[in-house]
């Protein structure tokens, strides 16, 4: 990273299969991540071995937070904790007429703006996925 002042990510639903595999990386890459997941198809053992994978110095920079995007509280809660990153004060607000009702990703968008390109695709991510579902009926819980 080209700057002396340590980037802060947040990534939601962190404690998923795709979330952990983002959390490692952007660990190694020298970030400090914030992960905000309300479990409802996770585990927090996914979080615990994340910090296993990457060792005690990376895991001091690793932050869980419990709670759910779709509840103002938790968003209040966890950007009250980070406002000391935080130029500006962020304001929450009711959705407003007119607001997206769901928002997607577009990797066409971010190879074009971010110079992102994916190294894969929405199919072989998933089929990747519900590989290792079968592969590990119990996820990163110890078989009973």
């Amino acid at each position: 990273m080209g700057s002396s002042v340590e980037q802060n990510i947040l990534v939601t639903g962190g404690a998923g299969f795709i979330g952990t595999h983002t959390v490692v990386q952007l660990l190694k890459e020298g970030f400090k991540v914030s992960i905000i997941d309300n479990l409802d198809n996770s585990v927090i053992e996914a979080v615990d071995r994340v910090r296993e994978l990457v060792g005690p110095d990376l895991s001091n920079k690793l932050e869980f937070n419990l709670g759910d995007l779709r509840n103002k509280g938790d968003i209040e809660k966890l950007f009250s904790k980070q406002r000391k990153y935080l130029s500006n004060s962020v304001q929450l607000s009711k959705k407003g007429r007119g607001d997206a009702s769901a928002v997607y990703g577009s990797t066409e968008r971010s190879e074009k703006e971010l110079g992102w390109k994916a190294k894969y695709g929405v199919d072989e991510m998933c089929r990747d996925q519900w590989n290792w579902a079968n592969n590990n009926p119990w996820g990163y819980q110890k078989k009973l």
